[in-house]
């Protein structure tokens, strides 16, 4: 495959054949990225040419322009999600670049689900996934860049109440805490039959118990996961889990375990 196209470079006096090339650009990238990311997923190797097309990438225009500047292309005045009003959104839905304007909420949508999510797995796989098939269906031409905009507007508005959703809960869930509610709540009939609260005393157990048995060297020490696996299975058995969705949980809670194990494996805890 060769180097990142800069068509658009080639017309300088035809500014609006620049964003529809430069928009094609962008739907070329994404496909190689979503090509090399579903090949990964089924254990099939990666096409050299690809490899080679997203590397190029890196230093692109189509990756280092920024999300601002595709934003100024796109006819608006910010690049921040949290400026995602009644106005901006209408500004939006009637943008005259509409396929740009997509990509740029797209680029922010993804930029702030992985500070939302970093550490929260089923989260973080859940909008990934979401994100994706949202864009595969786009590019199947089975939304219109306008149902698209609507679309991304609503998932977008998801992602800046997720890191809130602990509030409800009393007390509070921290991030940690949620994280862990959500491994535990994400299967099967969890839910339904034991209810938001008591999942989320699980959640408040597994942080404690976790915690407390973690070393610095967990990963290398076979034993210790095995009764971090065994502790586990045991409070969810006492706390009356249900019992088919157990293993699934387990697997789920030690995954996520792994992305605080760092910290929670030394003495000094940071508070966010």
């Amino acid at each position: 495959m060769e180097a990142p196209d800069r068509t658009g470079e080639r017309f300088p006096d035809h500014p609006s054949w620049r964003r529809d090339i430069q928009f094609f650009v962008e739907v070329r990238a994404y496909m190689a990225k979503y090509d090399a990311m579903d090949r990964e997923a089924r254990g099939l190797p990666v096409a050299r040419d690809v490899e080679l097309y997203l590397a190029q990438l890196t230093s692109s225009v189509v990756e280092t322009s920024g999300v601002t500047d595709l934003f100024a292309e796109a006819g608006l005045e910010t690049a921040d999600l949290t400026q995602l009003n009644d106005a901006l959104v209408g500004r939006l839905l009637n943008s005259e670049t509409p396929h740009l304007a997509a990509e740029a909420l797209r680029r922010l949508i993804e930029k702030k689900m992985r500070e939302v999510t970093r550490h929260n797995v089923v989260r973080r796989t859940t909008f990934s996934e979401r994100l994706q098939d949202l864009m595969v269906r786009y590019m199947r031409q089975q939304y219109t860049s306008a149902e698209l905009i609507a679309k991304l507007i609503e998932m977008a508005k998801e992602v800046m109440e997720d890191s809130r959703r602990g509030d409800k809960f009393d007390p509070p869930l921290d991030w940690r805490e949620l994280a862990f509610y959500d491994a535990v709540a994400d299967h099967g009939t969890a839910r339904s039959v034991m209810g938001d609260e008591v999942l989320a005393g699980i959640a408040r157990e597994l942080v404690a118990e976790v915690r407390s048995k973690l070393k610095p060297d967990w990963i290398a020490r076979e034993p210790v996961r095995a009764r971090l696996r065994s502790a586990i299975k045991r409070l969810l058995a006492r706390r009356n889990y249900p019992p088919d969705q157990a293993p699934e949980a387990i697997d789920l809670v030690l995954k996520q375990m792994e992305h605080f194990a760092n910290e929670w494996s030394t003495t000094n805890l940071p508070d966010d």
